[in-house]
Order: C-alpha cells, then structure tokens, then sequence
C-alpha cells in the first residue's frame, strides 16, 4: 500500500474554540491531533457545515479525473476524506464494474483494478463477509448481468451506454418455463429468498452452493444443459458451474417447485435485471440508503460515525463523485450517513448511494507516469480488506510519448510513493544541513507512464560573499 499523506494540522485548542463557534459542547472523547511531524498550518475558512479545512491536495489521474485529498475539523474530531472527481461527459473516460471474476470471491480491490486496467477505484457493495462473499446488490458489467439483488436490496448507481450516471433502484424477473407449468425465479448468482427459486451460471463461482440456500429445510437442484435437464439433486451442488450449464437452485416451496423434473425435460429459463426509470445499462453496482436525491441530503438519523464509501452524480450525470472517509483511527473519527450525504452534496452530488463502509472502505487511483494504482485512504484494518467489486473508471489508452515529469519526495526509499508533489503545491521544506531525495516519473498525454530519463540541477541561494550554490542529483534522485 502506498504511504498516506501526512495531514497538516491546526492546534488542539481549536476544538473547543469550534464549538464555540458553532454554539456546541467539544465531544469528549474527541482524539487529539496525531503526533506527525507539522509540515505547515493552513486554516481555510468554516465550510456550511460548519467544519474547518487544514488541509487540500489535488492532482490529476487521467484528463477529466482528479483526485482531492483533504483534512477537515469540526466540533466532533478530525475527519479525513479522498474524493475522486470524473467528467463523463466527453473527457473520453469511462466506468465499468469490475469484481475478482466470479461472485462468491474477494480479493484486495488493488490487484483486481489493475487486472481490470482501470485508473482509480472505489470498493463497491455489502456482501456476504466470511461466508461467500457474494455482494448484496446489482451487478451489471458491459450491459450483462453478473448478479442480481438479494430481496430488500435494490439500491444501486447504473451508468447507461451514454457514459452517463444515475441512482437507480433494480428489480429481478425470472420465469423458468417447466412441463408443468412457469416458475418465477427470484434470484440470479445471488443468496436464494425463502421459498424462491435462483438461477447460477459460471459467474458464481467455484464456492459452495449450499451458502445460498444456508437454513433450508428442503433443497432441490436441477443442472439445465442445452434447454433440457442433465440432472436433478436434492441438495446444493459444490465446484465450478461448466460453461453453458444453468443450474436452478430451490428452497423449500422453491424446492417443491422443482422436484417433479426428471433428465430429459424441457426446461426455458428467461431473466433480467430491470432498472426502476427503465433505461438502458451498460454497467452497475449495488449499495444501501440514498445519501442524497434531487440535491437535498437525506436525515438518515444515525449516530455513529464509520469509515464510509459512497458514489454520487451531478444532476445530468454527467460528473461523477466517488468518495472515501477514513475512521476508527485517532486521526480521522469518520462519519454519519447524514454527515456523509452532506459531504457529497458538498462535492456536487446532486443524487448519491452509500456504498460498503467500515473496513472495506478503499479508494485506489494512479500518479501520473506510474504502472499501477495505489491505496490513497486509510483503511481501518490497517490493509486492503478483500472485497467482491468495485466502480472503476478508465481512461483512454495514452501514446506513451513522454510529456512531462510528476516529481515527488519520498519519506523512505525503500517503499516510498513519498507524502505529495512537487508540482501538486508547495514541495515539503528541507531545512539547511538536511536532504530530501526526489523521484520523478515520466506521463504521457493521458497521464500513463512514459520512458525518460530525468536530470536534476537546481541553483540554491547562498550568502552574497560566497555566491551561488548549485546542486545536482542522479536521475530518479535529487538533494
């Protein structure tokens, strides 16, 4: 994971004197700033929900995606936040789903974008943790359905063959045409409702089946191949689903449904995932409570602030918010759903989606010029938890012609993405008799790495008696 930035802070004082300010008592367990070296104070003035910003780095991704890093204090304690900022109306980017490649597996949201070749990502739904893993909500990615909601989760953000995004809710149809007559499916690679029928294709996954029909009394599972049956089991298959088989998986009344089949059978499963303003589709990804719709932040009247994930859309969908807030951590106490609907009504959503929060919560994005994205939050488990999904956003494919450099300081060589850039705002300050080594990486047009070779030379000033002093450096390194 790449090293985080190291806040800048105001003095503890200004705790109690917030609350003055905004006619509230200081929060008693409110954590003291945490014991970094002070790089710089820099007090911006009360934003409307009356906090106070110490602190603000932004840099670029791609063309048309930034990436704004931020530190904020109010009457309750620290909070620190990252926000991915995505024009999709033009700018040639665009947002897909990507997951581990089957819905019963997590892994590490980092590795799977960098598979998936994207350029920043947040993690995505809630889900199954330490049992399948599968998420809760929608999945659709390139216009295919990958899965379905489970029953009372239909929130999701659908992103349309236009590049443009919405908050949306999802529904699931399903009949599976028997001799003896239709059946409603109810699920699709997902956990089975009481009573319902779901249908599983190799998307699931090599997992268990029985996880999705956990507490059954009755199961019955039925192999379709070819538009007939292959077999038929009175419980939950396990191991990989061959391609062009659909597996039909009942519980209890579902299970009744389906134990008059025999091999041979004709049998027509037919599904979709429909969106409520029934538009098209090409990507989506699920959630839980909308955080802010037609431009009003919702009340959702809970009180314990978390590490929070969240996603939001300006009022054409034509500019996209992903957003992550750190928590459980001395130095950023995170957030409310009420105050995370502010925070992105903040930022410009005009509609916004809670996404998986807690430990989950990650954001990865790429410096100019580097290979890979790296983690910019703070997860809460002190690492990337595995996840099942994430929105990604991907920008167009760069010449990798060199345009520039991204110069940086590093804190430790040896694992170092470093603390900021130098072109992102002032560069850190090296005091006389001190050294900072530097590093630089080579962009192209589209903020992907290009091939150089960087020199260094910089004239320092020096007293009028002895002169100018010159310092030079290696490529990749500087003093």
């Amino acid at each position: 994971m790449g090293s985080r930035r190291y806040p800048r802070r105001v003095a503890p004082l200004l705790l109690p004197l917030l609350a003055v300010l905004v006619g509230a008592a200081p929060a008693a367990a409110a954590p003291a700033p945490p014991a970094h070296p002070v790089l710089s104070t820099v007090v911006a003035p009360a934003v409307a929900d009356a906090s106070i910003e110490t602190d603000r780095r932004t840099r670029p991704v791609a063309p048309g995606l930034e990436l704004t890093s931020f530190d904020r204090l109010d009457a309750n304690g620290w909070i620190r936040a990252d926000a991915l900022t995505a024009d999709l109306g033009g700018s040639g980017l665009s947002v897909g789903y990507v997951n581990t490649g089957a819905v019963a597996r997590t892994a590490p949201l980092r590795g799977v974008v960098d598979q998936a070749g994207a350029v920043a990502a947040v993690n995505g739904d809630f889900f199954d943790i330490n049992q399948s893993g599968a998420a809760q909500g929608i999945g659709v990615r390139d216009g295919d359905l990958v899965q379905s909601p489970v029953a009372g989760h239909p929130d999701g953000v659908a992103i349309g063959p236009d590049g443009i995004g919405r908050v949306v809710q999802f529904y699931f149809a399903g009949t599976a045409a028997l001799p003896g007559g239709p059946v409603t499916l109810t699920q699709f690679n997902n956990i089975v409702q009481a009573g319902g029928v779901g249908v599983f294709t190799a998307l699931w996954g090599d997992y268990d089946r029985a996880r999705a029909v956990a507490g059954a009394t009755k199961v019955t599972e039925v192999a379709v191949t070819g538009g007939t049956v292959a077999g038929v089991a009175p419980a939950a298959g396990k191991g990989p689903i061959p391609a062009g088989t659909t597996v039909l998986l009942g519980r209890d009344a579902g299970a009744d449904a389906l134990a008059g089949l025999r091999p041979g059978d004709p049998v027509e499963v037919t599904y979709q995932a429909r969106p409520s303003d029934d538009r098209a589709v090409a990507a989506a990804i699920g959630g839980n409570r909308v955080l802010v719709k037609d431009g009003v932040p919702q009340d959702i009247g809970d009180v314990t602030p978390e590490p929070r994930t969240a996603v939001g859309f300006s009022a054409d969908g034509k500019k996209m918010i992903m957003a992550t807030v750190d928590g459980r951590q001395a130095d950023s106490r995170g957030v409310t759903l009420t105050e995370l609907g502010r925070l992105m009504a903040s930022l410009g959503a005009h509609d916004a989606l809670n996404l998986d929060g807690g430990g989950s919560s990650t954001l990865v994005a790429r410096e100019p010029g580097a290979p890979a994205v790296r983690v910019e939050n703070a997860p809460s488990d002190g690492s990337e938890r595995p996840v099942p999904n994430g929105l990604a956003v991907y920008a167009p494919k760069g010449s990798g012609q060199l345009r520039a450099y991204w110069v940086k300081t590093a804190i430790d060589p040896a694992s170092a993405p470093g603390i900021g850039p130098v072109s992102g705002g002032r560069p850190d300050r090296v005091f006389p008799g001190l050294t900072r080594q530097l590093a630089a990486a080579g962009y192209d047009e589209t903020y992907g790495p290009a091939a150089g070779a960087p020199s260094w030379h910089q004239e320092l000033p020096a007293p009028a008696h002895r002169g100018r002093r010159r310092a030079h450096g290696l490529p990749g390194s500087g003093r």
